[in-house]
């Protein structure tokens, strides 16, 4: 990454055109594996790796660059475009869906975003992106916010749950089975007579 990225980063200079580095994390890539297996963390890995590499087109690079760390860096792209281009390509927040099985699987990438300045090296960018990640206790908490703000779209769908309704006193009797939408599981009650 280093040595092709400094020649990047001195045609940009050479050009007057900013170059970004963006670093991903997957950090729930370990659990993944050990949870689903190796074939499907490879999936999630190759799901990354493919949107990345459309990120950086032609004129980028795009490659893994620790066990959870993706790193994208993109030539004439200055951060605040860097940044849209993420939500274009992972949504917002950003996120990696895809099915495994029976089970539909999301991962939330954490990334920071930086424009190389005049006097800093691609190293000392990179090295300092991937510590303040490691840092930053946003990481955790963005995640565990998605994840608790939109559960419908990481989890299967539910079963229908017959519940019983109690009838409340009155002239009026209600249907004595409705079928609702439970979020928890419910046994089904038996009719009287069928025991």
């Amino acid at each position: 990454m280093f040595k092709g990225g400094e020649e990047m980063l001195r045609q940009s200079r050479r050009d007057n055109q900013p170059l970004s580095v963006l670093v991903f994390e997957l950090s729930d890539l370990p659990e993944l594996e050990r949870v689903f297996g190796s074939r499907v963390a490879k999936k999630a890995v190759a799901k990354m790796t493919a949107k990345l590499e459309r990120m950086a087109t032609r004129k980028g690079l795009a490659l893994r660059t620790g066990p959870t760390i993706f790193t994208v860096l993109l030539p004439g792209v200055g951060r605040d475009s860097a940044r849209a281009g993420i939500h274009a390509m992972l949504g917002q927040p950003c996120r990696i869906e895809f099915d495994a099985g029976d089970d539909e699987i999301v991962l939330v990438p954490e990334f920071i975003v930086q424009t190389v300045g005049d006097t800093e090296s691609l190293q000392e960018v990179y090295e300092g992106l991937c510590s303040d990640m490691k840092q930053s206790p946003l990481t955790e908490q963005g995640r565990q916010k998605y994840l608790e703000r939109e559960p419908e779209s990481h989890s299967g769908p539910m079963e229908l749950q017959v519940t019983k309704l109690t009838a409340p006193p009155g002239p009026r009797q209600p249907k004595p089975f409705q079928a609702v939408y439970s979020p928890m599981p419910a046994t089904i009650p038996m009719p009287m007579g069928y025991r």
